[in-house]
């Protein structure tokens, strides 16, 4: 395999190193050096930044489809060929490590959905870190906040269910749930085995939140978006107790759309790097789709943003550049900033940040090159050039 050494750009590891290069040998970060040792460099292919940008792949922890795929309506929607399909579209724009997610669905669709995810990593061991494992993103929620999800498969966790999970533990990167709805007693069954829980479409107290975090639940999902808000001075409710512990990480959507810049802006003050983004893309992101079914209703896409025929907001139509660059115009984060919410947090989140979403020795060569607007010039995977702007 080819050695690369990038050079010439400024290096967000995610922090900010000017000066430096990197080295990659074997589809891994060999180690960052010191622009002064690059004439010392030999057998080395040499990759110019020309001032560009360099950072670890973008990690996204809540992709429903893109790229006119969509993992999820069918049953043969759930296949490897779905997978490939988001995977390359994701190259496109940075994102080089997703969790296809599956939404409320039948028993069925959620097996069949695990063992795709175990045949791909079966057909690709070198991109089990691309596709780390799926989000299943109910059925297990509150009726009440729903969203766009089928209310007919909306059901507690049973034993059946249970089971599935466990047998599928190690494919399972997350899984949304809304706590008043479910017993924490087999959630900490789920908790044990090492699946990610997450708070999410859920009509919760701020004390029925509190104690599955101090159960062990340390994600939510789409921050603000179903679920039970700060209503006044006595009710904290869901978000009241995510805004309170530095135990639990929310993806949220910076979209514009979903949360307001006001409010985008004040929950990254408050959780710091206990936070991170998530794009909830459907299959329009990333393609000319304009009109789409999904959870058996017809959606339309308006600025990025996909809503039903009632109005109700049903997921994005984004990727991960373009809400990096939104955020980066509607908030005074540095581009360092911005970039850590999209590789190291959500890499965090899943335990791999040794491996992904950073620049460190050791770590896979998941790279992406752009420029200060976020526009992808270039896209390397376990070192291997995997997308360019220039074909």
């Amino acid at each position: 395999m080819t050695k690369l050494a990038f050079i010439n750009g400024k290096v967000y590891t995610p922090e900010l190193k000017e000066n430096v290069a990197v080295l990659v040998n074997q589809g891994k970060v060999e180690r960052v050096i010191e622009a002064s040792e690059i004439e010392k460099l030999q057998d080395y292919e040499l990759i110019d930044l020309k001032g560009s940008n360099l950072s670890p792949g973008f990690i996204d922890l809540q992709v429903n489809g893109c790229g006119g795929a969509n993992f999820n309506e069918t049953l043969d929607n759930l296949c490897v060929k779905t997978l490939e399909v988001m995977r390359d579209c994701n190259y496109k724009f940075g994102c080089t490590s997703f969790l296809p997610t599956l939404i409320t669905s039948p028993y069925e669709f959620r097996k069949k959905a695990l063992e795709v995810i175990k045949e791909y990593h079966e057909l690709n061991p070198e991109e089990v870190n691309v596709v780390p494992g799926l989000h299943i993103e109910g059925p297990h929620i509150s009726k009440i906040k729903k969203g766009t999800h089928n209310v007919n498969y909306i059901k507690p966790i049973e034993d059946k269910d249970l089971q599935l999970y466990l047998s599928y533990a190690p494919y399972i990167k997350m899984l949304t749930l809304a706590p008043e709805e479910n017993d924490l007693a087999k959630v900490k069954e789920l908790l044990k085995a090492g699946v990610l829980i997450s708070l999410g479409h859920t009509n919760a107290t701020y004390e029925q939140a509190q104690e599955y975090i101090e159960a062990g639940v340390t994600c939510a999902t789409h921050l603000y978006n179903a679920m039970s808000s700060i209503a006044n001075g006595r009710t904290p409710g869901v978000i009241g107790a995510i805004y309170e512990s530095d135990k639990i990480s929310p993806g949220i959507i910076v979209d514009g759309v979903h949360v307001a810049w006001p409010l985008v802006n004040l929950s990254i003050k408050v959780k710091g790097d206990n936070i991170f983004i998530v794009t909830d893309a459907l299959m329009p992101a990333g393609s000319d789709l304009t009109e789409f079914y999904f959870a058996n209703k017809l959606i339309r896409v308006i600025d990025e943003g996909c809503y039903d025929e009632n109005g109700v907001l049903s997921g994005s139509a984004i990727t991960m550049d373009s809400q990096l660059r939104r955020l980066h115009k509607h908030s005074d984060l540095t581009l360092e900033q911005v970039i850590k919410l999209a590789t190291y947090n959500p890499a965090k989140q899943l335990g791999l940040e040794n491996k992904i979403g950073v620049i460190k020795e050791g770590a896979d060569a998941n790279l992406i090159i752009f420029d200060n607007n976020f526009t992808i010039q270039d896209t390397y995977v376990n070192g291997k050039q995997v997308y360019t702007s220039k074909e």
